[in-house]
């Protein structure tokens, strides 16, 4: 089980005679690969000398679910939220804002993030717009890892964006829509940098967002530590379930 509770379920659907093991996500371990071209736009030719905010925008929370009608059950407008929050940060932040999609779809998908991506960034005012740039091209697993890796700090709400961002030692902040989120970040002792949408007002949640990446610094050493003793926790996991020992 990856978090907790989800470990404390199965301990007890199984019964107390075999042990359900703690373990972080898997995706923890996966290659980050910077990719030799990173297609942006507006596009740039070389990487900025700025620090880089990355957004990760869930188009499935953008569309209302799969219902379209709030089917997670927000308390506020995720695509209202995400451009106050744009606006807030690029008035502290004198560096660019990259706008990272972690599903592909088409514009007719509800899981397109890349869709929610230029909606949410047409929408915002065109003084900080030459400050903003999405991801265009399509990249694997592995290569989104290594772009978010040039993140001085990172919001996402695709949980796995996050993942990536957290197992590289960069501060992160994740705007949830389920409980998975909050066993996912606690595994590295980040609990407190996740924002339950379902419950945190707009204003609130904006708020949280700003106070996390004015104190981004101070975290990331032992962000590090905790994602390398995760990293060390899978081979312990796949180790033992490579011995077969009856757990």
């Amino acid at each position: 089980a990856r978090d907790k509770e989800s470990q404390r379920v199965a301990q007890k659907l199984i019964g107390p005679f075999r042990k359900v093991l703690l373990s972080p996500d898997v995706a923890f371990s996966l290659e980050s690969i910077i990719p030799p071209k990173i297609d942006l736009y507006p596009p740039i030719e070389t990487l900025p000398d700025c620090e880089i905010i990355g957004l990760n925008v869930n188009g499935l929370m953008a569309s209302g679910g799969y219902t379209k009608n709030n089917m997670f059950g927000l308390a506020f407008d995720y695509h209202e939220m995400l451009v106050e929050l744009v606006k807030r940060l690029l008035e502290r932040h004198e560096g660019e804002l990259w706008l990272i999609p972690h599903t592909y779809g088409p514009k007719s998908s509800v899981e397109s993030d890349n869709t929610a991506c230029q909606t949410l960034r047409s929408d915002l005012p065109c003084s900080i717009q030459n400050r903003i740039r999405i991801l265009v091209n399509e990249y694997d697993q592995h290569e989104l890892k290594g772009i978010i890796s040039l993140c001085s700090f990172f919001i996402g709400s695709r949980m796995h964006s996050c993942i990536a961002a957290l197992s590289q030692g960069i501060p992160c902040v994740g705007i949830a829509y389920s409980r998975k989120f909050l066993g996912v970040f606690d595994s590295v002792g980040m609990n407190e940098w996740v924002i339950d949408a379902r419950e945190a007002s707009l204003t609130k949640s904006v708020k949280q967002v700003i106070d996390l990446y004015i104190k981004r610094n101070s975290v990331k050493r032992q962000l590090s530590r905790n994602a390398n003793s995760a990293r060390k926790r899978l081979i312990d996991i796949f180790n033992l379930l490579g011995s077969n020992i009856n757990f």
